[in-house]
């Protein structure tokens, strides 16, 4: 479980959050304290909500408190932000710091539907329009995404988007309301996802889909929804500590995950040479800078250039301001032609990488498709 796999879950208030929606009263969030107030909306939901599942389970141990959690957990939004950054910097996305605020508040009110919040929707808005050339739907204008069909030189077109109730075997649902493409029926259809809870123990929960309508019921603190195989489920009490439990990250206490059948409590070690194993739910605290080396915590650099660091652990033991962790090591970026695995490594604030393969160099931006 790394900070990745964390990452995927929370970001989708930033990657999904294109095209529609209204602001709200409040003041404006600066792009570069996005990520912060991002984390902080998120660790409110992480201490908050009962019945986490999987890696979001393991960070409030972890972490400890809130204001630890937001710490730890910011580096991943900003990385998520680089591309988005530049393509602002080109002019071919906008961002909407109100939005952004109305964004934060909506997804401290929910302890579900995590990558669909109908208020973050309009927080990043494209300027390019229906049928210009892009590289990523965030740069499309209004209802509108990239369709890279046919292409082959990784610029796409901005392709209008489909209505709620059509077809979206061959393209996107509009992102004017919270939506999903469903694939219930012999067609895929776009269906408009409502959210409702949370809800006490004997109600149903789960997601139900009618028509082109989808509705997802989320339970109360302390319960989790118990799932049919004919669809839906039910909310039961979460059972005791170290109870049975069904699937693995099922049902299970706050602060446990279900192994094998078995509720098991979360241990974080924090002290150094403390035994710790990560399939045992043993894991060293990264606050106190440790981490899990041939089943031992040990103490990790001091954040200075060439101390050792751990960037890929599942919360990050990173570096002082200015400094990257790059194979292990605090490092100043990079100049142009060193290899690079993301952005933030290189001075030049890119890192061109076409196959993916954390295999990249150092340069200078590319062309963006025009």
């Amino acid at each position: 479980m790394r900070a990745h796999a964390i990452t995927a879950v929370l970001v989708g208030v930033i990657s999904a959050a294109c095209s529609g929606g209204s602001g709200s009263a409040g003041g404006a969030i600066p792009i570069d304290d996005l990520p912060q107030e991002v984390a902080e909306a998120y660790c409110d939901v992480i201490f908050r909500c009962g019945g986490l599942e999987d890696e979001l389970a393991l960070v409030r141990p972890i972490a400890g408190t809130q204001a630890q959690c937001a710490r730890l957990l910011r580096s991943g939004f900003e990385n998520e932000l680089d591309e988005t950054l530049r393509r602002i910097a080109a002019g071919r996305v906008r961002y909407d710091g109100v939005r952004a605020r109305a964004c934060v508040a909506q997804v401290a009110t929910r302890c579900g539907g995590f990558e669909s919040e109908g208020a973050c929707r309009g927080v990043f808005d494209g300027t390019v329009p229906l049928g210009g050339a892009c590289e990523s739907s965030e740069e499309c204008a209004g209802d509108t995404y990239c369709e890279h069909e046919g292409t082959s030189d990784g610029c796409g077109v901005c392709a209008a988007r489909a209505a709620i109730g059509a077809s979206c075997a061959s393209a996107s649902c509009t992102n004017e309301v919270e939506s999903d493409c469903s694939f219930e029926s012999a067609e895929p259809t776009c269906v408009e996802v409502r959210y409702e809870g949370p809800v006490g123990e004997g109600s149903p929960c789960g997601t139900f889909t009618t028509g082109a309508d989808r509705t997802v019921i989320h339970c109360a603190t302390g319960h989790g929804c118990a799932e049919s195989p004919s669809g839906g489920g039910t909310c039961v009490a979460l059972p005791e500590a170290d109870g049975p439990c069904g699937e693995d990250g099922q049902l299970c206490q706050d602060d446990q995950l279900c192994v094998a059948g078995t509720c098991r409590a979360i241990t974080v070690q924090r002290t150094e040479g403390a035994a710790c194993d990560r399939e045992a739910l043993a894991v060293c605290d990264p606050a106190l800078r440790l981490s899990c080396e041939d089943g031992v915590c040990v103490r990790v650099g001091d954040g200075s250039e060439g101390s050792a660091c751990a960037g890929d652990d599942l919360l990050d033991i990173g570096c002082d301001a200015g400094l990257v962790c790059v194979d292990g090591l605090c490092r100043r970026p990079a100049a142009d032609g060193a290899p690079c695995q993301r952005d933030r490594e290189c001075a030049s604030d890119y890192c061109d990488d076409p196959d993916g393969d954390l295999t990249g160099t150092c340069g200078l931006e590319p062309r963006l498709c025009e």
